[in-house]
């Protein structure tokens, strides 16, 4: 009986040595069709009650269901992706800073004409500019620290090996890295 179950853990494995080896390195869609080609043999090969026998049916229905539904959202958003218009962020960018400008124009013109009326609009306005600005400032002056930071951690982790070089025998010294 030992000797039965063996053989049947053997055969389940070779499909899973045939199509499952470094799944987790492959690309979403390359682990789906390697899934379904394991889901496949397994069928062809009658291995399914093999599977229940080994007491692994219930995993093997779930991984089943899984791949089933990870495939059918994949290719969901997959269609979301091709229907998206294709648009560049610097080009989003450059119409907004654009219309802005029209915008506070347009708001200017209006304080010319109308006067005293729009003050309030106006300090409001000048009060989110100011905020934008202030945070704008804040952020820049944390990624340069940021970015001096992470070069001075590096330079200190990249020092002491300079330091480090070996001579083989024969060979010309060797700068460790």
């Amino acid at each position: 009986m030992e000797e039965a179950i063996r053989g049947k853990a053997q055969n389940v494995m070779e499909v899973f040595e045939k199509h499952g080896t470094n799944l987790t390195r492959q690309s979403y869609i390359q682990q789906t069709a390697n899934l379904d080609d394991i889901f496949t043999d397994i069928q062809d090969k009658d291995l399914l009650e093999a599977i229940n026998e080994l007491g692994i049916g219930f995993y093997y229905k779930k991984v089943v269901e899984s791949n089933q539904r990870f495939y059918k959202l994949y290719l969901e958003r997959n269609k979301e992706y091709a229907s998206a218009p294709r648009v560049k962020m610097s080009d989003l960018r450059t119409t907004s800073e654009e219309t802005i400008k029209e915008l506070f124009n347009m708001i200017n013109a209006t304080i010319v004409f109308y006067g005293k009326k729009y003050q309030s609009l106006i300090n409001e306005l000048n009060s989110l500019v100011e905020s934008y600005q202030t945070s704008i400032a804040r952020r820049n002056v944390m990624q340069k620290e940021t970015d001096e930071s992470l070069n001075r951690d590096f330079d200190e982790i990249r020092e002491p090996q300079k330091e480090r070089i070996i001579t083989l025998v024969g060979f010309k010294p060797l700068l460790l890295l």
